[in-house]
């Protein structure tokens, strides 16, 4: 398992875009995972109102929230080898 993890840590460190990548994945699932436990449901053809608002507000500071968690997590495990 440790091994696995090092070279998924190389593999990251040297192509940081994929960090950004994990993260839109996990803010994916966090959101998803939010509003089926808030019941929250936007659709586009609802057109611009508040919900549009609050759920792009939850994306951007969801994502912000996980990609600083990931970041942070490669960068410290990276840094002890």
């Amino acid at each position: 398992m440790n091994l696995y993890f090092t070279y998924l840590r190389g593999a990251f460190m040297k192509n940081p875009g994929y960090i950004g990548l994990i993260a839109f994945i996990i803010t994916f699932f966090v959101t998803h995972v939010f509003y089926k436990i808030t019941g929250f449901n936007y659709n586009i053809s609802d057109g611009l109102n508040i919900n549009l608002l609050f759920d792009l507000l939850l994306w951007a500071g969801s994502y912000f929230l996980v990609y600083l968690v990931v970041k942070k997590l490669f960068n410290k495990n990276y840094s002890k080898s």
